[in-house]
């Protein structure tokens, strides 16, 4: 299956978003240890934790989930994301046409096709 050219650029953004968080825990990390003063490494903490929250809601703006049993494609609300583990091939979900809970397989919509 050929992935869309608009699905690979939003990974890659995903991918330079979690270096950059990376990279500046590393430097909050050096800093804090160069200049021996924990307030560096804590306002490292924090900027990271920001930072994964905006990635993490980044994530979320571009998933969606197909109901292994009626088919259905839908978004849940984010704090049921959020709650939810990532488990193998899929996350568990509610439905909200068949109200089973099940396991659901993860995609992206582009246009009227369900990747």
């Amino acid at each position: 299956m050929k992935v869309p050219r608009n699905h690979k650029r939003y990974i890659l953004l995903m991918m330079l978003q979690a270096l950059l968080i990376v990279v500046i825990e590393i430097l909050a990390i050096y800093i804090a240890w160069i200049y021996s003063n924990w307030i560096f490494f804590i306002c490292g903490i924090v900027v990271c934790l920001l930072l994964a929250l905006l990635l993490a809601k980044y994530y979320y703006s571009g998933a969606f989930f197909k109901c292994s049993i009626c088919e259905t494609t839908f978004k849940p609300s984010q704090k049921e994301f959020m709650k939810n583990v990532n488990i193998k091939r899929g996350r568990v979900f509610t439905c909200p046409t068949c109200a089973k809970k099940v396991k659901c397989k993860e995609g992206f919509i582009y246009g009227a096709t369900f990747r």
